[in-house]
Parts: C-alpha cells; sequence; structure tokens
C-alpha cells in the first residue's frame, strides 16, 4: 500500500513537471503583459522617486534661502543694535566727560584762585620784610648815640619779630592753603573716584573704539583720531589684560587715521609706539596688533620713501612670526613676503623680489584660506612682471599661465581680481612681444590677436577696468584701428586719471616702433581735453 501511494505521488509529479512548459508556451503573452506592468510600475516608482528628490531638493533650497536672508537680516539688527548702544554708551559718557571737564575747569579755577592767594601772601609778607627792615633800621638810627651794643640789640631785637611775625602768619596761610588743596583732592576723588571701576572702564574703552571705527568708515578720519586720542589718554597706563588690548587697537586705528590723513611721519610714530607697549606680549590679541603695526610701518616708510627701512620692517614680521600658526599671523607674513618683494621691485631688485614671490608661494602655494589664495595669486602676477622687466619672456609666460591654471576658475571676488590682472599683464606682455617683432607682419599679428583675447576675457568681467581699456586701446591703435583706439583711450583715462596716463606714456616709451610717436600724439591730446 505504502508503494502505491509513493507512486501515485511520483506521478502526479511528473505530470506537474510536463505541464509546466506546455503552460508558458501556450500564454506568453500573459507572461510579457505582467513583466510589463512590472515595468511600467517600477518606472512609475522611479520616476517619482525622481520627482520627490528634485521636489525636496527645491523646498530645501527655498527653505536655505530663506535662511540665509533670515541670518543676514539678524546680521544686520544685531549690528545696528550694537552700532545704537555703542553710540548712546558713547553719547552718554560724552555728557559724563563734558560735565568732568566743567567740574575739573572749576576745581582748576579754584586751584588758580588759591594760588593766587598763597602769592598775595607771599607779596604782603615780603612787603611787611621790607617794612621791618626800614623799622630795624630807622630804630638803630634812633638810638645809634646810646653805643654799639645797644644799636646791636635793637636790631636783633627787631629782626627777631620780623621773623617771629613772618612764620607765624605764613605758617597759618600755608595751613589754609593746603586745607583747601587737600578739600579739592577730596572733591575729585569723591565725584569721579568710582568712574573709573573696570566693568565701566571697558564699557567706555570700548565705546570710544567702536566710534573711532565707525566715524572712521564714514571718513571722519579727523574725529575718528580724536576717539583714538581719548582712549590713549585715559587708559594708556592700565595694566588690566582687557584695556591693554583696546589700548593696542587704538595706537593701531590711530596710526591708520593719520594715514588716511596722509600724516605719515605721525602715523609712523603710533605704530612705533605699538611695539614700544607691546612687542614683547605674548596674548594673541597684542601679537596681531603688533603684526599689524609692523605691517603699516612698512607701509609708511614706504610712502615716506624710506625703502631700505620697510623692508626691515617687513623682515622682522617675517623673523617675529614665520613660524606662528594662527591665521591671522601667518596672513601677516604672507604680506610681509609680499610687501618686502614688491618694496624691492620698485628698487629695481628685481632678483631679490622674486626670491620673496617664490617664498610665499613654497610656503602658501597650496593653502586653502581665502586671504592666502589671494596672496599667491597676487605674488605670481607680481613675480611675472619682474621677470618681464629682467627680458626673461618664457619664464613671466609660464608664470602668468601658473597663476591661470591655478586660479583661472576661482570665483571669490578678491582672487578673481588677481586672475584679472594675471590676464590683463599676459596681455600687456604680448604686446610688447608683438613690438619686439614688429617687423615680422604675421608674428606680429597673431601675438597681438593673443593679447586681445587676454583684454577681452578681463572687460568680460570688469567692464570698467581702466588699466585694460587702456592696454585694448593701445592694442587697437596698433592694429591699425584708431577711431576704436580713441574711444577706448578716452573711457579708460576717464577712470584711471594720471596714474594711467604716465603708465601707458611708460609702455608707449617701451621698445619703440615708429606707430609709438603717433600713439603720443593721440595720447596727450586725449588727456589734455579731459
Amino acid at each position: 500500500m505504502l508503494r502505491s501511494w509513493i507512486a501515485r505521488v511520483l506521478l502526479i509529479a511528473c505530470l506537474g513537471w510536463l505541464a509546466l512548459p506546455f503552460e508558458l508556451v501556450a500564454h506568453p503573452d500573459t507572461l510579457t503583459t505582467a513583466i510589463d506592468e512590472k515595468e511600467r510600475r517600477l518606472f512609475e516608482v522611479q520616476r517619482d522617486i525622481a520627482v520627490l528628490k528634485e521636489a525636496t531638493r527645491l523646498r530645501l533650497g527655498a527653505q536655505e534661502t530663506r535662511l540665509q536672508k533670515d541670518l543676514q537680516h539678524l546680521q544686520l539688527r544685531i549690528e545696528e543694535q550694537d552700532a545704537q548702544f555703542a553710540g548712546q554708551l558713547a553719547t552718554q559718557f560724552e555728557a559724563q566727560e563734558e560735565s568732568l571737564q566743567k567740574d575739573l575747569y572749576e576745581l582748576q579755577s579754584r586751584i588758580e584762585r588759591q594760588d593766587g592767594q598763597l602769592a598775595d601772601i607771599h607779596a604782603e609778607t615780603a612787603r611787611l620784610h621790607l617794612f621791618l627792615v626800614i623799622f630795624a633800621s630807622f630804630l638803630t638810627l634812633l638810638v645809634a648815640a646810646t653805643g654799639v651794643a645797644t644799636w646791636y640789640s635793637a636790631g636783633t631785637r627787631a629782626r627777631d619779630m620780623m621773623q617771629a611775625w613772618i612764620a607765624q602768619h605764613e605758617s597759618e596761610r600755608n595751613a589754609g592753603g593746603r586745607e583747601a588743596l587737600s578739600k579739592i583732592r577730596g572733591d575729585v576723588v569723591t565725584k569721579f573716584g568710582e568712574a573709573m571701576e573696570p566693568i565701566l572702564s571697558e564699557q567706555v574703552v570700548k565705546a570710544w573704539l567702536n566710534k573711532g571705527l565707525a566715524l572712521g568708515r564714514l571718513t571722519r578720519h579727523a574725529e575718528a583720531l580724536a576717539a583714538y586720542e581719548q582712549v590713549i589718554m585715559y587708559f594708556g597706563e592700565a595694566t588690566e589684560p582687557v584695556l591693554r588690548e583696546q589700548v593696542a587697537k587704538a595706537l593701531f586705528n590711530k596710526g591708520v587715521a593719520l594715514g588716511r590723513l596722509t600724516r605719515s611721519a605721525e602715523a609712523l610714530a603710533a605704530y612705533e609706539q605699538v611695539m614700544i607697549r607691546f612687542g614683547e606680549a605674548t596674548e594673541p590679541v597684542l601679537r596681531e596688533q603688533v603684526v599689524k603695526a609692523l605691517l603699516n610701518k612698512g607701509v609708511a616708510l614706504g610712502r615716506l620713501t624710506r625703502s631700505v627701512e620697510a623692508i626691515a620692517a617687513y623682515e622682522e614680521v617675517i623673523s617675529r612670526f614665520g613660524e606662528a600658526v594662527e591665521p591671522v599671523l601667518r596672513e601677516g607674513v604672507a604680506k610681509a613676503l609680499a610687501n618686502k618683494g614688491a618694496t624691492l621691485g620698485r628698487l629695481a631688485r628685481y632678483e631679490e623680489a622674486i626670491a620673496a614671490y617664490d617664498q610665499v608661494v613654497a610656503r602658501f602655494g597650496m593653502a586653502p584660506e581665502l586671504f592666502l589664495r589671494e596672496g599667491v595669486a597676487k605674488v605670481l602676477v607680481n613675480k611675472g612682471v619682474a621677470l618681464d622687466r629682467l627680458g626673461r619672456s618664457e619664464e613671466a609666460t609660464a608664470v602668468y599661465e601658473d597663476a591661470m591654471a591655478r586660479f583661472g576658475e576661482a570665483t571669490e571676488p578678491s582672487v578673481r581680481a588677481q586672475v584679472m590682472r594675471a590676464l590683463n599683464s599676459m596681455g600687456l606682455h604680448l604686446l610688447r612681444q608683438a613690438k619686439l617683432f614688429w617687423d615680422d607682419r604675421e608674428a606680429r599679428t597673431q601675438l597681438l590677436a593673443a593679447a586681445r583675447v587676454n583684454f577681452d576675457r578681463v572687460l568680460e568681467w570688469e567692464a570698467q577696468n581702466a588699466s585694460t581699456l587702456g592696454n585694448l586701446g593701445y592694442l587697437l591703435f596698433l592694429s591699425g584701428q584708431p577711431d576704436q583706439a580713441l574711444e577706448s583711450l578716452q573711457y579708460a583715462l576717464t577712470l584711471g586719471g594720471e596714474e594711467l596716463y604716465r603708465d601707458m606714456v611708460k609702455d608707449a616709451e617701451t621698445d619703440t616702433v615708429l606707430e609709438d610717436a603717433e600713439f603720443r600724439v593721440l595720447l596727450d591730446r586725449i588727456w589734455q581735453e579731459d
């Protein structure tokens, strides 16, 4: 019976297996339809997911935009409130200061009156002294007949009486003067002694400093200078760390304000004060002020045509802070190297300038920080210019190309500005090369065309770039297009002024060709008309 049951099971399984391919063959449309339906549903799901992703991205983008706007609005409100608070605090303190000045003036007047009274005492004493001397002499004459002993005794008694009287009354008057002066000092301490409590001092010094910064942003540099000098006058000898930091900032900003007022010698003295007071400080904020003061000292010395001393200031930054890791100090070192190179370039010491620029690239060439990327781009352009001045054209071209390769796609405005300088410098370099090959028409045409590409790219980014407009005008004139050159040159000189005019005169006088004489006539005519 068991065998019979097993046989039945095997028979059923075989029949099922045989029927399966028949069923698959017999109903292919049904299977295809099922597969198509699944594929359609899968496609719809994928499409829905894509739509959902895009909608989510758009919503997130909109939310991010709104959040950024809200954040900017909040930051503006915070800045407005900070400025309002600083203004209110400064106004309040100015009122207190005015009251203090009035009271001090009154106290000074009282002191002066007291001094006058003391002077009157001394004058009266002197007159009495003279009177007693005369009186003693008169007594001496009266008793002269009685003999020398009597005369001497009378004179001695008269002088003793006079000196005793003077001593008694002068002591009384001087005691009164000392009492009055002591009272005046007490009044000052009682009225104003608590005004210099640490918390209030910190608020006051920050209010004055913020006032100076706000006035500086409004180009009211003389008033800003006065605010910084208040900080230095009242808190210059403070020992509290927070007040020392504010004094250092005030001294530095005083130098900046003096520089804006073209008082370079006084600005230099302010930067020197930062060094004298805080040069050995270890606090980060004070070290920051020191490096900034040294940099600005170098700039001020450069304006005074004391270039060797300026280079020494930049080298001091490098030696003091060359190994620093703090971002603000690294930025200072990069600027010092760049400024050193630029100063050496102005002295026509191009090899040394190139060495300084190479140090910037070696130290900071791969740095991701924006301010260092900007610095590297700038020194690459300056290095190219220096190489050009040395007649090393191929190396100059390679440096400009390096700058473009590194930063050509940069979107940050400050870095892009240096890219535009690189393009403009590259274009001018090619233009000068064209002048060197002027007799070779084909080479000249190719070089001018390549220069034009660089100038056009700059003007696509910044249509009012005066230097590039001037170079384009020069190129157009050399290319035999005087009308277009005239338009470009007029616009360029309107924007660039005398500095651009002098640069273009220098370009026309470098590697001159016959057309340069006509160009100078056109350039001078445009300049005189303007």
